[in-house]
């Protein structure tokens, strides 16, 4: 992997290469944050999204390109029906927190001046994600009795 400190760290892949499968990962990315399907849905395209921004990210480190930092990427907002302030997100605000989080960090690393700090965000972001379509998917969530505040109410 490349180190900023020793400029002769090896390139194990292309810049080329690289840059193709960052503009893909890009791509997604964008899609997962304009699209909209359900929220378990929605929250495995994030998912996948994320997974392949982190590992766009790790051959790009491999080809040597430097990561540039974002300066006011923790202050980014999510599309309103994704953002905690929202009051549109379903099922129990507490499933959220770790997405929460995992979107703070993205958010700092981008900010910062380590790719690998970028990359890992970007992994436990697709963890976060993929486990709270799981949740948001449990058998139950889609039978809400009504709302509040846009969050469905379970049902009994």
């Amino acid at each position: 992997m490349s180190d900023p400190a020793n400029p002769t760290s090896t390139q194990v892949v292309s810049a080329s290469a690289a840059g193709t499968l960052l503009r893909k990962a890009d791509d997604l990315w964008v899609a997962a944050m304009q699209g909209f399907e359900g929220y378990g849905d929605r929250m495995r395209t994030i998912s996948r999204a994320a997974r392949e921004q982190s590992r766009a990210l790790m051959a790009a480190d491999l080809a040597n390109i430097q990561w540039k930092p974002r300066p006011g990427a923790s202050k980014a907002s999510l599309p309103v029906e994704l953002d905690r302030d929202g009051g549109r997100r379903p099922g129990d605000p507490a499933w959220w927190e770790p997405f929460d989080r995992a979107v703070g960090q993205l958010g700092e690393a981008y900010e910062g001046r380590s790719i690998q700090a970028v990359i890992i965000a970007y992994a436990e972001l697709a963890t976060v994600a993929s486990e709270l379509a799981s949740a948001l998917d449990a058998p139950g969530e889609s039978e809400a009795s009504g709302t509040t505040g846009g969050r469905k109410r379970r049902a009994g």
